[in-house]
């Protein structure tokens, strides 16, 4: 039975995958992709709202990589997490350059209940559903620029579908307070709603 039942949810899962809507995207001036990570939208018949958000993948192997976060308590939670990293960044980076501080790694003690991730392993996508993301203050110099830089990490992921099946996760990275708020612009309930409503009424004129 409970194999049963990690088959389904891993079919409905995929299902979720490929039935996304594009929505936004977000961008690091640090990792300087050739284009920026895509943010997804998902809704289900219950009405809840899913932000699938590629990220940076954390390993070499990795393909595609992200956070999964539902409206409701999850999105909520992950908001002000995200919002309380957003304030200690502010404040460690002041302090750092009161005191010429060109090197350091520090991390924030915000904590957020667990949210879901996804990646692609291969050409299977793969689902965690536990994962408890945690946040850094990084300084360091790259190619001769000081950055300070925050970065939210899901950590290692393991699949719903198969516990034998780990990735190294994914990771959010911000080099600016304005990547940051701009990040936290795009994942707004009501932002998503109006999307999902246009792209439903663009559907009926296909």
């Amino acid at each position: 039975m409970e194999k049963l039942l990690c088959t389904y949810f891993f079919l409905l899962s995929s299902f979720l995958v490929f039935s996304q809507e594009k929505y936004s995207n977000w961008d690091s001036d640090y990792l300087s992709t050739e284009k920026p990570y895509e943010i997804q939208l998902s809704k289900n018949k219950k009405g809840v709202v899913t932000f699938w958000i590629d990220a940076a993948p954390s390993g070499s192997y990795t393909k595609r990589a992200g956070f999964k976060i539902d409206s409701g308590e999850d999105l909520d939670n992950f908001r002000t997490f995200l919002m309380d990293c957003k304030g200690k960044y502010l404040e460690w980076v002041q302090v750092a350059k009161s005191n010429n501080v060109d090197k350091l790694t520090k991390v924030m003690d915000f904590k957020v209940k667990r949210l879901g991730a996804f990646w692609l392993d291969y050409k299977d996508w793969e689902f965690d559903y536990s994962v408890s993301p945690s946040a850094s203050f990084h300084i360091l110099d790259y190619d001769g620029v000081l950055y300070h830089l925050l970065i939210v990490r899901t950590g290692e992921l393991t699949a719903s579908s198969n516990s034998y099946k780990k990735d190294d996760g994914a990771m959010l990275v911000f080099s600016s307070e304005k990547e940051i708020d701009d990040f936290l612009s795009k994942i707004d309930l009501s932002k998503a709603e109006k999307s999902l409503n246009s792209a439903k009424k663009e559907d009926l004129f296909k």
